[in-house]
């Protein structure tokens, strides 16, 4: 499916309270667990949170709500065809926290949720610095291909390479 932009402001204006597309189409389809994956060539990138502040998405970057997106990116790309999904999961603070320095996401949250992702048989690395994680992917920059997705943190944090990464294909 193709979206286009909306106006977030002007929609809750008109009475339909929604962050986004996603929230819509979940509603439509009558589904509770749902992901945003933007698809850009070989990049594929689901997004932990979506459409809230940055200090709310802060807020909900939660073991158990990144395993979930890790259940629920790895369903997706079964979907695709995929036999072997293999995903990379992004940090969320700069340099993935340097393993506590920079914030404590990824050493309280995120990590475990790997972890136990692991545990549970699924091939998922990370935290991994955002600013390399997506040169592993189908991304800009070098080492392509070691992994079929990355589960990231924050809207932006995934918006803005899976744009370039658009851009550059032309």
């Amino acid at each position: 499916m193709v979206a286009g932009p909306i106006n977030k402001e002007a929609l809750n204006k008109t009475g339909y309270h929604y962050s986004g597309h996603t929230e819509i189409l979940a509603e439509l389809c009558e589904v509770k667990d749902v992901a945003m994956m933007l698809v850009s060539g070989e990049l594929r990138v689901s997004h932990v949170t979506i459409n809230v502040s940055l200090r709310e998405a802060c807020d909900l970057v939660k073991k158990e709500r990144i395993l979930k997106f890790i259940q629920l990116t790895h369903d997706a790309l079964k979907q695709m065809g995929i036999a072997e999904p293999r995903m990379a999961v992004a940090g969320l603070n700069p340099d993935a926290g340097e393993g506590g320095p920079f914030g404590r996401q990824e050493v309280e949250e995120i990590e475990p949720a790997v972890e136990e992702a692991q545990w549970l048989g699924f091939y998922v690395a990370g935290p991994i610095p955002a600013d390399r994680v997506f040169r592993a992917t189908g991304g800009p920059g070098i080492r392509k291909g070691l992994f079929d997705a990355v589960v990231a943190m924050y809207h932006d944090e995934a918006h803005i390479v899976s744009s370039c990464c658009a851009l550059s294909r032309g």
